[in-house]
């Protein structure tokens, strides 16, 4: 199976993929490094949409305005702790202009490389 590990900020990351739900993501320390250093609070009252995800933790990227004038939603970003140290799933993200569940280990995972659909 294709694993994509995120060694950076994966909300930068996350914009180059059409179709989150095909993938299925793995932050490295570094990575969860800057979701702690921009998700200032973890939200209590997860919304509904992670009920059946059961992520380990929720942090919530606060919503605003960035450098060129995009406005941005609050996100909520789902991970999951792996057994191995220093790895992270993302299980779900949710915000008002996207809700997207990581697919489930196993399951067919395409990958978009210059233009072509490539299966994994």
């Amino acid at each position: 199976m294709k694993i994509i590990e995120f060694d950076g900020d994966p909300m930068l990351q996350l914009e180059k993929f059409d179709e989150l739900d095909k993938y299925i993501f793995y932050l490295n320390q570094e990575s969860m490094d800057e979701i702690d250093s921009y998700s200032s609070k973890v939200e209590e009252n997860v919304p509904q949409f992670f009920a059946n995800i059961m992520p380990s933790f929720v942090l919530l990227a606060e919503g605003g305005v960035d450098k060129e004038g995009n406005e941005f939603p609050d996100t909520y970003i789902g991970i999951q702790v792996l057994e191995m140290p220093g790895q992270y799933k993302i299980a779900g993200i949710y915000a008002s202009d996207i809700q997207y569940a990581a697919p489930k280990d196993g399951e067919e995972i395409l990958l978009k490389k210059n233009n072509e659909i490539v299966k994994k």
